[in-house]
């Protein structure tokens, strides 16, 4: 058998039937669970590259009889350094290779569509070349066994260089850089609440209790926030309660998917005589007053942070209708006092 050097090897289980690769999943936000999310691959027979002088044969692979798995992703999954992988199985236990040699395969991802997840960046290369070395079997057994295989990203041939050989392309570069699989994406995005107190008559030491709502998520899904994991119901909601806010404070809730809606509400009673309003990134929003609350229009949210100010206004009243009675008043006074001055005064000049 043909010995590589710089080959990505993965080891058959049991050194017969059954070999695997990885699909990697980077999660971008440490506050972000993983998605429900499935990735599917379909396996065919490769291109049969004849010996030379120089290279072995590469032969087309056998595909009666082999079965490929998936990589499916749950939110229970747990996200390690930045990622999480699984791994996909590449099943050989009912093919009959004829005899020994490297067989070659392409496997093909299917992408993830915006429709099912609009947060997932697929691997930029959905194909790679699967390498399966088959030799003769042991002493007392009757079938060919694998013993490795090599993953690549384009087609190589195997060319010999002094004692050994390696993998190189179509202009003859030598392939040097191991390939474990599949690797995706998954973004997620953050909500920026602040609360602003202003007016002159504003309370500035009032805090302020807000409720988020998220709509249209996918079940099951989660998030970190503030020590606590939220989950999305099957109905697609989720509520965050009891954030409380001050003047100029503000809290962060990041791992949200794009493709949710968000409903802001204060829970703030008319008697307290403050007028709300909201913007976002900005931007003015609707704000829909009740007896008890004050909400912000159901928005959806965007692929990036989403930067919501909400502010309470309590401007002094301005007594317009006393201030223009009572001014004459006091001019009328002002002008007697003034008039008295004079008068006593005239009268202590003449004694």
């Amino acid at each position: 058998m043909v010995s590589m050097v710089g080959m990505t090897a993965f080891a058959a289980t049991g050194g017969t039937s059954e070999v695997t690769f990885k699909k990697i999943l980077t999660v971008t936000d440490s506050a972000a669970k993983v998605p429900n999310v499935t990735f599917d691959y379909a396996i065919a027979a490769g291109e049969e590259i004849p010996a030379t002088a120089t290279t072995p044969e590469i032969k087309t692979g056998i595909t009666n009889g082999v079965v490929i798995g998936d990589a499916e992703f749950t939110p229970n999954m747990t996200v390690t350094a930045g990622s999480v992988s699984k791994d996909v199985s590449v099943d050989f236990s009912d093919v009959t290779f004829p005899e020994p040699g490297i067989y070659r395969y392409v496997i093909t991802e299917s992408l993830v569509d915006a429709d099912d997840n609009p947060d997932i960046v697929n691997d930029t290369n959905p194909t790679r070349y699967m390498d399966v070395y088959v030799v003769n079997p042991d002493a007392g057994e009757s079938d060919y066994k694998i013993t490795s295989v090599a993953m690549l990203e384009k087609a190589a041939s195997i060319q010999k260089e002094g004692d050994v050989y390696k993998y190189v392309d179509s202009e003859g570069n030598a392939i040097t850089a191991k390939n474990v699989g599949y690797v995706a994406t998954y973004n997620t995005y953050a909500l920026k609440l602040k609360k602003v107190i202003d007016g002159d008559m504003a309370t500035m030491g009032d805090t302020f209790s807000f409720t988020i709502k998220l709509t249209e998520g996918d079940a099951g899904e989660q998030f970190d926030y503030s020590g606590q994991t939220y989950t999305f119901l099957s109905d697609g909601t989720v509520s965050i309660t009891g954030i409380s806010l001050g003047n100029e404070s503000e809290v962060t809730i990041s791992g949200i998917p794009s493709d949710v809606k968000y409903e802001i509400v204060e829970n703030i009673a008319k008697t307290e005589g403050y007028t709300t309003t909201a913007t976002i990134n900005e931007t003015p929003v609707t704000v829909t007053s009740s007896d008890n609350a004050q909400t912000v229009a159901t928005q959806n949210k965007s692929a990036s942070t989403d930067n919501v100010i909400v502010t309470n206004t309590k401007d002094a009243v301005s007594p317009t209708g006393i201030a223009m009675t009572v001014a004459p008043y006091i001019i009328m006074v002002a002008a007697a006092a003034g008039v008295a001055v004079l008068f006593l005064r005239r009268r202590n000049n003449e004694f």
